[in-house]
């Protein structure tokens, strides 16, 4: 059976979600096609941010908590730092999405697998294929699959061997200030990073990432003897074994997100920002930027007009992702012994709080 749209939306996570409900508003014919059976399922609870739920249409009810401290820990040396900043509840960010989506009209497809495409004669995409045999065809089509890169990889905007941070997190007991969320930086987390952020009702989780090969194939090990730190030991309490998590992209900073009839958002091009992984704000903010002129390219039958959602999203991000790649690396550099992580630490205490804020939130 053959189905025809618009625009196709290829993965239902905030990149496609957002950009799904968005075109909707613009009465397009679209259809967002995911393989997962819960349409709000998550692999992360929850996400340190600074976006303004309010800008992107969000209810206050997606924050879990209000943030003003963050303490930045190594191994010898804790920072406290002043800022206003929040914890989201991802499923119920998603679920507000979901409420969008469907009060635009978008059609939607889930526990569907999409397992091939087909091409024009000039190289754009005519269809693609789900597993079960049915073709759905469309003017545009949208790669948000994350990191699989379902269009990006083949089509050469994404890397195809791919370097990928892999996390971990608990649900935990939480002993500690719902306003005060935790950084960690040191050898146990070598090439990553820990964290702690309040969940509301003394709950919080408890998670590790890194994207260190061996650091990887022991990563609950690692995340299980975070018990047994001291600092830690105040604040939290292990009192279930359910853990989850998920991957993001360590790539070069990506400038292309378009080719021909195929527009690319969210992980799929690494729009994860590097310094401390914080991806939300920005794919929302990719998805604010491309949708008008996906509009016009349906319009006008004219796809030359998408170069305009690369040139305008490298003119507001790209100097914020360069610099912050090369943090990333100095960062990377001192996660690898505990001196080196004190001395980063020494370097966040000598930084005014609105610095350092401005760091994590990219604006550097």
């Amino acid at each position: 059976m053959t189905h025809s749209f618009d625009v196709i939306v290829i993965g239902a996570g905030v990149a496609g979600f957002n950009i799904a409900q968005l075109l909707g508003k613009y009465k397009l014919e679209v259809l967002l096609i995911d393989s997962k059976k819960d349409p709000v399922q998550t692999s992360f609870s929850t996400l340190g941010t600074f976006l303004d739920p309010k800008r992107y249409g969000f209810s206050r009810n997606i924050v879990a908590a209000e943030i003003n401290e963050v303490i930045f820990h190594s191994s010898h040396i804790h920072v406290e730092k002043k800022m206003n900043a929040s914890i989201l509840n991802k499923k119920i960010m998603y679920q507000e999405l979901l409420d969008k989506i469907i009060k635009n009209n978008v059609k939607i497809r889930f526990s569907t697998c999409i397992s091939g495409f087909s091409t024009k004669n000039d190289g754009s995409i005519e269809s693609v294929v789900d597993k079960k045999g049915d073709c759905y065809k469309a003017k545009l089509f949208i790669d948000a699959t994350g990191a699989a890169g379902f269009f990006s990889r083949k089509l050469g905007l994404q890397d195809k061997d791919l370097k990928l941070v892999e996390g971990l997190e608990y649900n935990v007991e939480y002993n500690g200030p719902q306003s005060q969320a935790h950084l960690f930086i040191g050898k146990l987390y070598q090439d990553g990073y820990a964290w702690i952020f309040p969940f509301g009702q003394n709950r919080a989780i408890l998670g590790l990432g890194s994207y260190d090969p061996n650091i990887k194939a022991d990563l609950r090990k690692r995340l299980d003897l975070m018990f047994n730190i001291n600092t830690i030991k105040k604040l939290v309490k292990k009192d279930n074994d359910h853990i989850s998590g998920g991957v993001i992209p360590v790539t070069a900073v990506k400038t292309k997100f378009v080719y021909k009839n195929v527009v690319c958002l969210g992980d799929s091009v690494s729009q994860v920002h590097p310094i401390v992984g914080e991806g939300h704000r920005f794919i929302l903010e990719a998805g604010i930027i491309a949708a008008p002129y996906i509009r016009n390219a349906i319009k006008t039958n004219n796809f030359g007009v998408l170069k305009g959602y690369e040139y305008e999203w490298n003119k507001q991000f790209y100097k914020s992702y360069f610099q912050g790649k090369k943090l990333q690396g100095l960062a990377s550099i001192m996660s690898h012994n505990d001196f080196l992580s004190d001395l980063s630490a020494i370097i966040v205490a000598l930084k005014g709080d609105n610095s350092f804020k401005k760091a994590l939130a990219g604006h550097v």
